[in-house]
């Protein structure tokens, strides 16, 4: 499947998927060609996967209609992509209001000469602002990935000064004064390379009617598990307000919880 074709139908199942359906001139305008060029696509995805569209010529925009069984073949289905496909098209007209944006703003300069410190192996010398040292102070910092915690960007480096990993926050690093080759090898960085199997339900302190909200507000009907790196456990618990301490917390301001919180101890700030 080449990359023009993959897009088409990657078009197709979001549109068929999640809104029901589409037509020529819909898909020709996702792509920016006519829309008799656009129905060959629809045709050819048609071929492939006939138990997916059907046409249906009593519907007044005279749609290509996702079928009971439909099954997405090229998009995941999950309601995250969709929201991404929506935001990337932002010329589609869409009643999905994305909401604000985060409201850090990462320097492009900075940003940079971090990622290409990561390419080349560069360990960075910045000035880092903090809330110890607003003024900011200068850092050495051997960094090898970036990473979001929901709230914020940041950058995992080794820091030599307290000679472990550690997440730089990105909106803090002022300033890159230099680099220079970084000798180090970066697979000790265990947490980041290693992953956990959270258990997440609702909160046990909630009544079994609450507790079955829950499940409904999150599209579950048991407890979820969410691998992630060991590193990014305390963000994801933080930026989805999971409760580690059901005994103490409010199950109205927590009504998740971590279920084997016990077992991933370790992991937690």
């Amino acid at each position: 499947m080449n990359k023009k074709v993959y897009q088409s139908f990657s078009i197709i199942e979001n549109l068929a998927y999640w809104e029901g359906g589409l037509n020529a001139s819909i898909l020709g305008a996702f792509l920016g060609i006519a829309p008799s060029n656009a129905r060959k696509y629809i045709k050819e995805y048609q071929t492939q996967y006939p138990k997916n569209l059907i046409y249906n010529s009593s519907n007044p925009e005279k749609l290509f209609e996702a079928q009971p069984e439909f099954e997405c073949k090229v998009i995941t289905g999950k309601w995250a992509d969709y929201v991404q496909f929506i935001s990337a098209n932002k010329t589609y007209q869409s009643f999905i209001d994305l909401g604000p944006h985060a409201l850090q703003h990462v320097q492009p300069s900075i940003f940079r000469q971090i990622n290409f410190a990561i390419r080349k192996h560069n360990a960075l010398t910045v000035i880092y602002h903090s809330r110890s040292r607003p003024d900011g102070r200068i850092r050495v910092i051997h960094p090898h990935a970036i990473a979001s915690s929901g709230l914020r960007w940041h950058c995992r480096a080794y820091d030599p000064e307290d000679n472990e990993y550690k997440d730089f926050n990105l909106g803090r690093i002022g300033k890159v004064i230099r680099q220079e080759p970084s000798e180090l090898n970066h697979s000790n960085d265990l947490k980041w390379f290693k992953f956990e199997s959270l258990v997440v339900g609702p909160n046990n302190k909630l009544d079994d009617a609450f507790q079955a909200i829950v499940m409904r507000d999150y599209g579950r009907e048991k407890n979820s598990t969410i691998k992630i790196r060991q590193s990014m456990v305390p963000y994801f618990l933080q930026f989805h307000n999971v409760s580690i301490d059901v005994e103490n917390d409010n199950p109205h301001e927590k009504p998740l919880m971590l279920v084997n919180a016990k077992e991933l101890h370790h992991c937690l700030f």
